[in-house]
């Protein structure tokens, strides 16, 4: 008998993201021993640019064609994840539809029942996530920023992190990296819970895209594998960021 892994399946909007967040799935899957019941797909499903990820269905353009996309790949789930840049922020003032809402309900309405959607927006970019974690991550307190502000209200990240960094910072390459440092919290730790509330998200995401499943039983090709507590079912949290 075949012990059939689910796969996880992501989809991203920039290049640095395309390595990135399939290497974060991996690791949860790792950390969490699921590693004979998941897999992640690698690389990502890419937008190539946040503009085709959000816009209207279109010619390879919109979530809802690359859902179709990701589905080509026989996924378990998918998981989508982006950087709301100010959007997040102008749709609360203005009342709006939250952003990963609307995304979400759009890829929903795309994807077969049986597959799982998340949506995560990485509020306002994926690098606030490694300004949030520096101290896991190894990196110091950039010079200029007194960190006072919440992170997610900070513009431009990217620039903070190359201050960390001493240098130039390349998504392309420092993005896979730093991702691999990043902390994979309990979905039910202090920590998290205090923190940003798009990493809290991304936690909470995978914990329920992820649960538990059953060990293959003796003669089946992955038994053996040590058993350990795991990782507490998360129900969706419909945060709307």
């Amino acid at each position: 008998m075949t012990w059939a892994r689910k796969r996880v399946v992501s989809i991203v909007e920039g290049l640095g993201e395309e390595w990135a967040v399939p290497r974060l799935v991996e690791r949860w899957i790792r950390q969490h021993r699921l590693f004979h019941g998941y897999v992640a797909d690698e690389p990502a499903v890419c937008a190539k640019g946040v503009g085709k990820l959000k816009c209207a269905p279109g010619l390879q353009r919109g979530v809802e064609y690359f859902v179709k996309v990701a589905l080509a790949r026989d996924p378990h789930a998918i998981l989508i994840v982006f950087d709301a840049d100010r959007e997040c922020q102008q749709r609360a003032s203005t009342r709006r539809e939250p952003l990963g809402v609307e995304i979400f309900n759009r890829a929903r309405a795309s994807a077969p029942p049986g597959v799982q959607i998340a949506v995560v927006v990485a509020d306002r970019e994926f690098e606030a996530w490694f300004v949030e974690h520096r101290h896991a991550i190894g990196l110091p307190k950039p010079d200029a920023w007194t960190g006072a502000a919440p992170v997610e209200t900070v513009a431009d990240c990217k620039k903070l992190v190359g201050r960390m960094l001493a240098r130039r910072y390349d998504p392309v390459i420092d993005q896979p990296t730093l991702a691999t440092k990043l902390p994979l919290l309990s979905p039910t730790s202090e920590e998290l819970v205090r923190g940003g509330r798009s990493y809290r998200k991304l936690i909470t995401s995978l914990a329920r895209l992820m649960p538990p499943v059953p060990e293959p039983t003796e003669g089946e090709p992955g038994s053996g594998v040590e058993a350990i507590d795991p990782v507490e079912p998360v129900a969706d949290d419909d945060e709307p960021n």
